[in-house]
């Protein structure tokens, strides 16, 4: 490994830095309340510092010197209003409608919640106040806008340095030196890591190691939620448009392969929800885990090697992917009446862009990947795969739609429980199109 020498402390000082910054677009805002909603203190490391190290809500002096610094540059009061959970944002937006005035600017949301406050009026189009050259002055970590589309325009941008949760494989490299296996780097870079492949492993890994007649030791591991993820892994989908409307697409082929295909590996005793553990307890050959999560906790792991990989590839699939089990991104509520400035407040308060930055874009990179990122793995192909993984994420789309017709449920409830996943599918397909229909007014 390369370039770790440079120290935490160094990164988590940055942000706190008060730094002359100069308000490049001339904005003053009259001295206008500028209300934020979102959850401020995520776990996880970026150059910025710890996130449990400081509180934006009630901050030390450093922070609250930053955020005067910001106030004064536009002229305007900053204020954290009440944090919005998971698929409340809709919530909050329409009763400040219905108030007839913004009690926040800039609140936080999910992908799987952006189409339904898009297609409803809800939230700006930020892609019309967007600065030129918004993307390429974000770290490499933020310039994807997967997820913050909607019918080909941009909703939702990066709300304070929180990178994109994707999921990749993680596995025991120790273990599976000992098993005599091939090295998963290799499978992948030839690109011979399959479906079948994962398939040998994951059953042949589980086995009962100290002969008390129960399995101990399990090949794979996984959250429920990354069942419907591993769709994906076969170039499946839950919608698709024909003749310009979103229809309904999780009974095609590729999904309901992906869906069987983890029914089998169930069925085989290759892992168990509850039961298989995660990978942290050196019983779990492979683990299907959010990357961004081993943030500082390399120590944890158990004293052996990790290795991270994309996902094995299906039969249908010609590229491998990196599912996102979640994006969280800021919205600007319809009735906020400049969100250009509020973009701009933004990225200044968090530092998001070039010109607002205390360092420079390549020194940012620098240290997020090799100061922070490059401590928590073993090796150069591990680092390579987190890289990739931030820069192709994919999301599978209009999942928060279709679990209003109890898709994830009902996936969940076919891969443990069994049962015909295709006329499971058809008797739900009903009532996902209905909500589809009515979220996008077709």
């Amino acid at each position: 490994m390369k370039k770790q020498g440079i120290s935490l402390f160094l990164c988590m000082s940055i942000l706190l830095v008060t730094s002359v910054i100069a308000n490049t677009q001339n904005i003053d805002l009259g001295g206008q309340v500028i209300g934020i909603a979102i959850y401020n203190n995520f776990n996880g490391v970026t150059p910025l510092g710890d996130r449990n190290e400081y509180n934006w809500e009630q901050p030390d002096a450093r922070l609250a010197a930053h955020i005067a610094q910001v106030e004064q540059m536009f002229n305007c009061k900053i204020q954290f209003v009440d944090k919005v959970g998971s698929g409340k944002a809709l919530e909050r937006i329409t009763a400040d409608i219905l108030a007839g005035q913004p009690s926040f600017h800039f609140i936080h949301a999910r992908e799987m919640d952006l189409p339904a406050l898009a297609a409803g009026g809800y939230i700006h189009c930020v892609e019309d106040y967007l600065p030129e050259g918004y993307y390429e002055s974000l770290p490499s970590v933020f310039r994807t806008t997967e997820g913050s589309i909607v019918n080909e325009r941009i909703y939702g941008i990066e709300p304070q340095n929180y990178t994109i949760e994707a999921i990749m494989l993680f596995w025991n490299k120790d273990m599976f030196e000992r098993e005599g296996l091939p090295n998963l780097y290799e499978l992948h870079q030839s690109g011979e890591w399959t479906w079948d492949k994962f398939e040998e492993f994951a059953v042949g890994l589980s086995k009962d190691t100290d002969g008390d007649g129960e399995i101990d030791q399990w090949g794979f591991s996984l959250h429920n939620d990354n069942l419907v993820n591993f769709i994906l892994t076969n170039n499946g989908r839950l919608t698709k448009v024909e003749n310009g409307k979103v229809v309904v697409a999780f009974d095609e082929p590729a999904t309901v392969e992906a869906i069987e295909f983890m029914q089998r590996l169930y069925q085989k005793g290759a892992f168990g929800y509850k039961r298989g553990g995660g990978l942290s307890n050196g019983k779990v050959a492979m683990s299907m885990d959010i990357v961004q999560s081993f943030h500082n906790k390399k120590e944890s792991m158990g004293g052996y090697e990790y290795g991270i990989v994309p996902l094995p590839k299906g039969p249908r699939a010609t590229d491998y992917v990196s599912p996102i089990w979640n994006r969280w991104l800021g919205v600007i509520p319809i009735t906020v009446e400049d969100p250009a400035a509020v973009i701009e407040v933004i990225n200044a308060l968090y530092k998001l862009t070039e010109p607002y930055m205390d360092i420079t874009l390549d020194e940012w990179e620098e240290q997020y990947w090799y100061g922070t990122v490059a401590k928590q793995v073993y090796d150069e192909e591990s680092l390579e795969n987190w890289m990739w993984s931030s820069a192709n994420a994919k999301v599978l789309e209009h999942r928060g739609l279709v679990n209003q017709a109890s898709f994830k449920d009902v996936v969940v409830d076919l891969v443990y429980e069994g049962g015909s996943v295709a006329a499971k599918l058809a008797e739900i397909k009903p009532a996902a199109q209905a909500v589809l229909d009515e979220v996008f007014k077709q």
